[in-house]
């Protein structure tokens, strides 16, 4: 879940430079085929992030809980991007600026993945989800 996020953070600016600076077709497939990969390595952590978000929640309102901070997450990231990406561009007049918002939402996704508790011997089925050593543990 870490290295497709660091690897977001790293190469997102110095590939809208390159887009912005150099645009060619040449440009364009290189920096699709380094964003295909990255969305590559993305996509291969998608079953541990959709393991790692339901397991900080109850067994109770797993799913509910789930859909709706998925949704709310959606919502917000996915659905204002398109205004905040405009808002940028025309305030600073820099084609790059967009890419400090990638930037800044991926650092926080880096901040809460260092953030999420351990749970890989915690019975998924406890009562209290804040409770972790009180919680039943395997061998």
């Amino acid at each position: 879940m870490l290295v497709p996020r660091i690897l977001t953070a790293v190469v997102t600016y110095p590939s809208f430079v390159l887009l912005n600076e150099y645009p060619s077709t040449t440009t364009l497939y290189a920096a699709t085929i380094a964003l295909t990969a990255l969305t590559a390595l993305t996509a291969m952590s998608g079953a541990a992030t959709l393991t790692a978000i339901p397991e900080l929640l109850p067994a109770s309102v797993r799913a509910s809980g789930f859909a709706i901070a998925y949704g709310v997450g959606a919502s917000l990231f996915g659905g204002m991007t398109q205004l905040i990406v405009a808002y940028l561009i025309g305030a600073t007049g820099d084609p790059n600026s967009p890419s400090w918002y990638v930037t800044a939402t991926t650092l926080v996704s880096i901040i809460a993945i260092l953030a999420l508790p351990k749970t890989g011997r915690v019975d998924a089925n406890r009562t209290d989800p804040h409770n972790w050593a009180s919680s039943k543990t395997t061998t």
